[in-house]
């Protein structure tokens, strides 16, 4: 990403109270997600007369000041004013002026570099400059966000990334928030193929996406989609046997304790029993289910 650190801004102070709730506008498309446990945080902070140093960030086009950074502490402010309409605090904001979509974005990272942000907060603040995002969207079932009934794209194209790489199987994909964007960014129509035509096998199997089914979480998913990648020779209608006679056999109980645990180390465990496992399947005469290629 090509950052502008030479971008220039202007440091305001301005006393919020319920005059001034529309002072600041959020761009609904580039929004990270508000998590509603970190605005009660904020809320309760705010009520005890504890205060934030950060300033907010925003740009100032077109008339309206549109917040790049500090959606969840202006949420909270807002949601503290419609409690009490007498609150007031003084607030710093650094205004930009008239920056491009692009500027935006990269004045974001500037001012959370040292500051951890999720991947799925920077996928969707970039999701417009990856070249088939609208296309994983459309083909695939996923979403950016944790979703009931669409698994969350991170998830997905991360596994596809690492068993694309051909490396020894490594707990799934490690990639941090901005290297997640540029890997999405190699993303071609045939990646989204094989994701799709495993998406389709899953929910023959398990049924359609449901986050609440313990299959359909990390670390089932990040084994299956290896599993399932290293051995796309063998015929779907056979893949598919094999799979519902290994996880939803005699041994599910199993499996679905192994896939309660997160972490690297609790996939690595979670493949390396299905992978014993598929190894005496029977009902597929004539294939053998292989493991990952090793460095």
């Amino acid at each position: 990403m090509n950052k502008k650190p030479t971008l220039e801004y202007v440091m305001r102070k301005v006393t919020i109270d319920v005059t001034q709730k529309d002072l600041f506008s959020a761009d609904e498309k580039q929004r990270r997600m508000i998590r509603k446990g970190s605005v009660r945080g904020i809320v309760q902070a705010l009520k005890t007369g504890q205060h934030f140093n950060s300033p907010f960030v925003i740009n100032h086009v077109n008339g309206v000041r549109k917040l790049i950074d500090g959606n969840h502490r202006w949420e909270a402010i807002l949601e503290l004013l419609e409690y009490d309409p007498e609150f007031s605090m003084d607030i710093w904001f650094a205004e930009y002026k008239d920056l491009s979509h692009e500027e935006e974005r990269d004045v974001f990272s500037l001012w959370n570099i040292g500051t951890k942000q999720s991947s799925d907060d920077f996928l969707k603040i970039y999701w417009d400059t990856i070249p088939k995002g609208k296309e994983i969207l459309d083909r695939i079932p996923a979403s950016i966000y944790n979703s009931k009934t669409k698994i969350k794209a991170k998830n997905i194209v991360g596994n596809h990334i690492a068993a694309k790489k051909g490396k020894r199987f490594a707990g799934g994909y490690s990639g941090n928030s901005l290297k997640a964007v540029r890997d999405f960014k190699d993303i071609t129509s045939d990646d989204i193929s094989i994701m799709s035509a495993y998406m389709k096998d899953m929910e023959q199997i398990f049924g359609a996406f449901n986050s609440t089914n313990i299959f359909w979480k990390g670390t089932p998913q990040s084994s299956f989609y290896r599993i399932w990648y290293d051995n796309r020779d063998i015929p779907p209608t056979k893949m598919i046997r094999a799979f519902k006679k290994t996880f939803l056999g005699v041994n599910q109980f199993i499996f679905e304790t192994a896939g309660k645990s997160g972490g690297i180390e609790a996939s690595k465990a979670f493949y390396n029993l299905a992978m014993q496992q598929l190894a005496d399947v029977r009902g597929i005469s004539g294939y053998v289910f292989k493991y990952g290629a090793i460095n």
